[in-house]
């Protein structure tokens, strides 16, 4: 449960109900305990073979600095242990410690680029963090994977790999097929992404922020599945309300209205203009001024 609680300390305001267990303390404290002393003894280094033991140490740690330096030798350690889903609460600790709000983010003279993570880290991490948000048995774990990592991983990448990493994370393939789910939240990080860098002061050059964006992600999020949804004539409704679709078509449309209310300057919704003039060209339907 350490990785709860460090998530409830970090969001109060996000918590209406803790998922925390009780007695919990003396485990706490003992590892508080080992933690202090493997730093002493250490004296303030990380290990020269980083293992799940110091991964452990850290994330219990409440002094420890947890740089991308520290995550990139722990890397290995990790992956092994995300792909086996052991010791997840260990990991997610020791990622939230990471992750916790970069001491400049007030700071409006520090530039974004300033925040964002390393890409190696990054690309390794949300493969493996994104279906477990979906399919991990315990209602809060799955919370915390989702708003305590998965998100500010993906908010701190480049641009550039995080339109890829939401790309992956909304197409039809192996993982999404195996949870659905992922396809209807992806489509909320991308909605609240996209809302974020419309309202920054500075968004020149910004992909989210640009037709970049909307052509690559708007034909994942916009068209329904499958194509023909709306054309089919042996659809069974009854059966269809039962299944994701229907979930993933409304956060469609509800990222489609935010984009049309919040893109006053048409930073983005140029993508939409030059397709449709582009389709009135072709069917030599005069360009309405769109």
């Amino acid at each position: 449960m350490l990785a709860l609680r460090i998530y409830e300390a970090q969001n109060p305001r996000l918590i209406m109900r803790s998922g925390v267990g009780l007695d919990w303390e003396q485990d706490d404290a003992v590892l508080n305990a080992a933690a202090s002393l493997s730093q002493n003894l250490a004296n303030g280094t990380s290990p020269t073979e980083p293992s799940f033991g110091s991964l452990v140490l850290l994330a219990a740690s409440t002094t420890a600095n947890i740089s991308s330096s520290v995550v990139s030798r722990h890397l290995p350690v990790l992956i092994a242990y995300l792909q086996a889903n052991h010791g997840i609460d260990a990991l997610l600790a020791f990622l939230l410690r990471y992750l916790q709000p970069h001491p400049s983010a007030s700071d409006k003279a520090v530039t974004v680029a300033a925040a964002y993570l390393p890409d190696d880290i990054v690309a390794a991490l949300v493969p493996l963090i994104a279906p477990l948000s979906a399919a991990h048995p315990h209602p809060p774990t799955r919370l915390l994977l989702f708003r305590g990592v998965l998100k500010p991983l993906l908010q701190r990448t480049a641009p550039a790999l995080r339109l890829t990493l939401y790309a992956s994370l909304l197409a039809i393939d192996e993982d999404t097929a195996m949870y659905p789910q992922l396809r209807v939240s992806a489509i909320g990080l991308v909605r609240e992404d996209v809302v974020g860098a419309l309202r920054r002061s500075a968004t020149d050059g910004d992909m989210l922020a640009s037709p970049k964006m909307l052509q690559m992600l708007g034909p994942l999020i916009l068209r329904p599945n499958p194509r023909d949804l709306f054309t089919r004539q042996d659809l069974d409704v009854e059966e269809w309300v039962k299944e994701t679709e229907p979930a993933r078509l409304t956060e469609a449309l509800l990222f489609y209205y935010t984009l049309i209310v919040v893109d006053v300057d048409n930073k983005v919704r140029k993508a939409i203009f030059g397709l449709l003039s582009g389709r009135a060209r072709e069917s030599h339907v005069p360009d309405a001024g769109i």
